[in-house]
């Protein structure tokens, strides 16, 4: 499975981190990047990704702001958010919202995992709390629940539990 994933980030430095550590799995190239909430708007229509990475700190709208406009339109898509402050306010927010997950910016060894699960996740409509693991990873029962009661370091915590 390849999954496609927009990277939204305003600084040039960490969409290359994420594009790099993206590829560090071959099946998780970017198919997209944008500097802001309303240029991801106007790409996810055209890149139809599955998962969409969104900063929250964004200028224009925040990236809560575009997950839910982007969930609007295309209910389907994984919105991953990517913050460099994931408290349990933003988490909150953003299982209201819809967003499948948070991941903290100081984590980024932890993201290609999670966009091939939030990718598996939308490919075969599973929400993350029903306790399948997705073809990818036969650990992806225990990697969602750690993520639901919280990783001791915090790293990135399903918001569907």
């Amino acid at each position: 499975m390849t999954v496609a994933v927009l990277v939204v980030d305003d600084m040039e430095a960490m969409r290359l981190l994420v594009r790099t550590a993206s590829r560090c799995v071959r099946s998780c190239p970017s198919s997209g990047k944008a500097t802001s909430g309303e240029e991801a708007l106007e790409l996810v229509d055209g890149l139809d990704p599955e998962v969409v990475l969104l900063d929250q700190h964004l200028p224009g709208i925040s990236g809560l702001q575009a997950a839910a406009l982007i969930l609007e339109r295309r209910s389907e898509r994984a919105i991953v958010l990517f913050s460099s402050l994931v408290d349990q306010q933003l988490r909150d927010d953003a299982a209201q919202v819809g967003v499948w997950t948070c991941v903290d910016k100081t984590r980024l060894g932890a993201l290609p995992d999670t966009l091939l699960q939030a990718a598996a996740a939308v490919s075969s409509r599973v929400d993350p709390d029903q306790g399948r693991s997705s073809p990818r990873s036969p650990q992806g029962n225990a990697e969602r629940k750690e993520c639901r009661n919280g990783a001791q370091n915090g790293d990135r915590r399903s918001l569907h539990g």
